[in-house]
């Protein structure tokens, strides 16, 4: 009778037990879950943000491509007008590298840095930068070329940029450095170039 009783508790307790450990599981599922959907739902915010955010910088970098437009056509209205107080302040090449043939034709190419200074009292926009070097009167290596975009008054800004040349045209090099507005020469720089006995 005893061993009955003591088994029937057994049961009781273990079905107990049992109970207990699967409400607690499930108690314990039902919290997580409610966290996952908290996660989503502030994930599904942020989402809305980070959209909202793209869009307002899309429509800031519209307004901008337009101001600059605009600002490169009332530039290029000064430059007829007056004379731009704009100049190419350094130009620094910084030597020579191999970068190997072409076409059975060996080349070489050199970096080179240029800084303009807008010392102007107007913001400019919509100038072109290019960079161009000869061998004697011939151009050889092509033309580098770079816009100068919403220019403030006082600011200085460093572009780099790099030619390269076949080495039978490396003697009496030079580049010529051009700053303009529309057609209008704002500065322009002559720089002899050292091979650095490259060539």
């Amino acid at each position: 009778m005893n061993s009955q009783r003591l088994a029937l508790s057994v049961i009781i307790i273990v079905t107990l037990a049992t109970s207990l450990v699967a409400w607690l599981f499930w108690q314990d599922l039902d919290t997580k879950q409610k966290e996952v959907d908290i996660l989503h739902y502030e994930n599904g915010e942020l989402q809305d943000d980070k959209r909202s955010l793209l869009f307002e910088a899309e429509s800031l970098r519209n307004q901008n491509s337009e101001l600059a437009k605009q600002l490169k056509n009332l530039t290029e209205q000064l430059a007829l007008a007056r004379t731009l107080h704009i100049e190419i302040v350094d130009f620094m090449p910084d030597g020579w590298s191999n970068y190997g043939p072409y076409l059975g034709v060996e080349r070489y190419r050199n970096v080179f840095n240029v800084t303009v200074q807008n010392n102007d009292v107007v913001m400019v926009s919509g100038l072109k930068l290019s960079v161009e070097m000869f061998s004697g009167a011939r151009s050889v290596g092509g033309t580098f070329s770079w816009k100068v975009d919403l220019f403030k008054a006082g600011e200085k800004r460093s572009i780099e940029g790099e030619l390269i040349v076949p080495t039978y045209t490396m003697n009496n090099l030079s580049y010529v450095i051009t700053l303009k507005s529309g057609n209008i020469a704002v500065d322009e720089l002559l720089s002899e170039l050292p091979t650095n006995g490259v060539a």
